[in-house]
């Protein structure tokens, strides 16, 4: 367990994740559909590093949150801030960064169409309304996971998974699903939950257990970090908390780091612990 951050002084605030205001009691309520003739619009990978001269040595797909896009991630982008993939004091030269999109979705509780890896069943509520929308975003990001390994020589050990809100909590439910067959490396993110088939992630509970049913993929590393004064996006004390129990004690490499002072929307603490993460497991990355 990693100590917990201090808040820093106010700073100027970009979000992780935005909700939407629910539509007014009585207004029509709409199932969440794709965007355009059932297209997955919106989509698209964005990738970076490394750059020319460097060895490619280590893979990390990282999601973004609901409404926000891969794209922001990229050196220069607003949400870039001190990532490992950036150019300065904090670059890995052997990494690849890979960001997917999600695809545009309608929510029921607006008539805006925004990138997100899933239908909510509510506005404020993380369950997943449409278990078909979730399904399409596993088989996508199962296909980005097998063509990231071919670049890697099959090296699986070597390709990491990760994310921000929504894109953590789905970007560890492929993880939990694809590494007892493809034996990832490890997962690194920010203010998500454990999945679980109560929340709507069917065979998730299954994944988990196959995962630590197998001695040496359960002292892989998963670390996340956690807002513990969220109270609103991932709740801490009704969500994230409580889902953190069905994995303690049981990954050896757990890491929870716990910060407040700024709710949900941790802004650059979200680079922080991406790079303790890669710095402390692939220091041979680094050279």
């Amino acid at each position: 367990l990693l100590p917990a951050m201090n808040a820093s002084e106010e700073a100027a605030r970009v979000g992780t994740e935005k909700r939407a205001v629910p539509a007014p009691e009585g207004a029509s309520q709409r199932s969440a559909q794709e965007a355009t003739g059932g297209e997955p619009a919106g989509r698209r990978i964005d990738a970076v590093g490394p750059n020319p001269g460097e060895k490619h040595q280590i893979t990390l797909i990282y999601l973004h949150g609901f409404s926000r896009n891969g794209k922001e991630y990229l050196p220069g982008e607003r949400m870039s801030f001190c990532m490992p993939w950036n150019d300065g004091g904090d670059h890995c030269p052997g990494l690849r960064a890979v960001f997917p999109t999600a695809r545009k979705l309608k929510q029921t509780w607006t008539k805006e169409v925004e990138p997100a890896w899933y239908a909510y069943s509510a506005c404020w509520d993380n369950q997943v309304a449409d278990e078909a929308t979730l399904n399409e975003t596993r088989e996508w990001l199962s296909e980005i996971v097998h063509d990231e390994l071919a670049r890697l020589g099959g090296k699986s050990e070597r390709l990491f998974l990760g994310g921000a809100s929504q894109g953590c909590t789905v970007a560890m439910d492929s993880y939990f699903r694809l590494t007892p067959q493809l034996r990832l490396g490890g997962f690194v993110g920010n203010t998500g939950f454990v999945p679980s088939d109560r929340m709507g992630f069917t065979g998730a509970n299954a994944a988990l257990n196959a995962l630590l049913g197998d001695e040496e993929l359960a002292a892989r590393p998963l670390w996340i970090q956690c807002a513990i004064d969220d109270r609103k996006e991932v709740p801490w004390d009704s969500l994230a908390n409580p889902s953190l129990q069905r994995v303690r004690g049981k990954l050896s490499k757990l890491c929870v780091r716990e910060v407040s002072g700024r709710g949900h929307s941790i802004e650059d603490w979200e680079g922080h612990v991406v790079n303790d993460f890669i710095r402390f497991y692939c220091k041979f990355a680094y050279q």
